[in-house]
């Protein structure tokens, strides 16, 4: 019979000692208790449904290694007995020993083995993953993983170094011993902080802009909004789009950890973060697609769809400032500035068209490849709705219909905040159109500025969804004679 490789976490950040436990106890194991979640049947628990159908594949005569967390593995052992039934039972943490989950007793679906002697480490002692080897966010993400040669061959030599072998601490934070009577006169902020905020709370500047991030992501899911990279990397002021990889990451291995504690899913939220180009996320995929060779033969479209279903969990969800609290994070104040303008946006009274407006709006009819347009031709000026509304530019090309809103360099802040709101009406109405049509096509609306857009409405553009492309210089009339 082949032999498997499992990795199964041993969650020493909930249960400081648990690697002794299981030792002593010669066992591996799993948590969701029979009381909510069965052995079979069905099952609405996406996170339980995975490291169920994994944990069944495991058996006699696999081998599974022990990852303790902060790149940290115990011995691994050879499987004996998988007891992981409901009937089976049989908590490796008493009640009131995990983390900040009292109710009842813990990881109690068993995977009995024998520890493996010799090229091992001792039973004192683990193996810690040189820094130089260890890989951004953690060297295994899932309650149950199979591992394959690849990273086997990796997992093993790391293991069988002696270099690597240190004394193990139970600890909640490598390295740290845990130390329950100073846990328990913590201050109250800390009691209720989940000991998967730990994930984020390194020094390295990935992690901090992960504290960063984690709001802002929360920000977008709570409006329904997705948001560019490009976009989130300005927000954050990054130079390089690219660097969110790790960042997104430590996101989302954090909201893996989370879902564990509470036992039950929390959607990808990092899935809300998408490329311009494709509209769809980069190497975050791999964290809520199960077949991920298959994922990536299918058509953009189908991937599209796919990833559809997890953006309604996403936005659906409702527990994401819970989530926030949990790890130590607190939601996104609005700038008070931003109130104030969409106030003087609404009383706003327009004053006839500038002369620099009506400029800007003619060069971009006649140019859309200023404003990232390729493949139309000229754009019709003052296109109109039959609500009477009128947009400024709209260009047409077979089933797509662009339409552009222009802000020129004398309109003042409220107007720009007018033209984001003016931007998602015409998208409405234009949908509306076709509907009204029974008729199908790709619609956008973008808002065009000759000057920068400030800062302080940089949150509301990415709220609202809104396309903005600025920094479009008015032409100056004197050239063109």
């Amino acid at each position: 019979m082949l032999q498997n490789y499992w990795a199964v976490v041993c969650d020493e950040s909930e249960a400081p000692g648990l690697w002794n436990v299981w030792l002593k106890e010669r066992c591996v194991a799993i948590g969701w208790s029979p009381s909510k979640h069965h052995s079979v049947g069905p099952t609405h628990d996406s996170s339980w449904q995975k490291a169920r159908s994994r944990a069944q594949k495991i058996k006699p005569g696999d081998i599974v290694i022990p990852y303790l967390k902060d790149y940290r593995f115990g011995i691994p052992g050879k499987v004996l007995k998988v007891a992981i039934r409901d009937a089976e039972w049989h908590p490796t943490i008493p009640k009131g020993q995990y983390g900040d989950y009292p109710a009842e007793a813990r990881l109690g679906r068993r995977i009995v083995v024998k520890w493996l002697r010799g090229q091992f480490p001792p039973f004192r002692k683990i193996a810690v993953v040189p820094e130089n080897l260890r890989t951004g966010g953690g060297e295994v993400q899932q309650t149950v993983e199979r591992v394959r040669r690849k990273r086997l061959s990796r997992f093993i030599r790391i293991i069988k170094d002696a270099k690597n072998w240190k004394p193990y601490l139970p600890s909640s934070a490598a390295g740290k011993p845990a130390n329950r009577k100073h846990q328990q006169h913590s201050t109250k902020s800390k009691q209720k902080l989940s000991a998967t905020g730990a994930a984020l709370s390194g020094g390295a500047l990935f992690l901090k802009r992960a504290r960063q991030a984690f709001p802002v992501l929360v920000r977008q899911a709570l409006s329904r909004q997705k948001i560019f990279y490009s976009e989130l990397s300005d927000e954050l002021r990054m130079a390089n789009p690219r660097n969110l990889n790790y960042v997104l990451g430590a996101i989302g291995k954090t909201i893996k950890e989370l879902s564990v504690e509470w036992q039950q899913e929390i959607p990808p939220l990092q899935c809300i973060v998408v490329n311009k180009a494709t509209g769809l996320p980069g190497e975050g995929v791999a964290w809520f697609i199960s077949d991920l060779k298959d994922f990536k033969q299918r058509t953009p479209e189908e991937r599209k769809q796919i990833l559809g279903v997890e953006l309604v969990k996403v936005f659906s969800y409702t527990k994401w400032e819970k989530v926030l609290s949990a790890v130590g994070l607190k939601p996104i104040t609005r700038n008070p500035m931003v109130d104030t303008l969409i106030a003087r946006a609404r009383a706003w009274r327009g004053v006839g068209e500038c002369e620099d407006h009506r400029r800007l709006k003619e060069y971009v009819a006649n140019n859309p490849k200023v404003i990232g347009l390729s493949g139309f031709g000229k754009g019709e000026i003052e296109y109109c709705f039959p609500t009477q509304d009128r947009i400024d530019v709209v260009f047409r090309k077979h089933d797509r219909w662009v339409g552009v809103e222009v802000k020129g360099p004398s309109s003042p802040d409220e107007d720009l905040v007018r033209g984001l709101f003016q931007t998602v009406k015409y998208a409405a109405l234009r949908e509306a159109e076709l509907k009204s049509k029974s008729q199908k096509g790709r619609t956008a609306a973008i808002l065009v500025l000759s000057r920068k857009l400030p800062a302080h409405l940089k949150e509301l553009k990415h709220l609202l969804g809104v396309t903005v492309v600025d920094g479009i210089p008015t032409p100056d009339p004197s050239q063109s004679r």
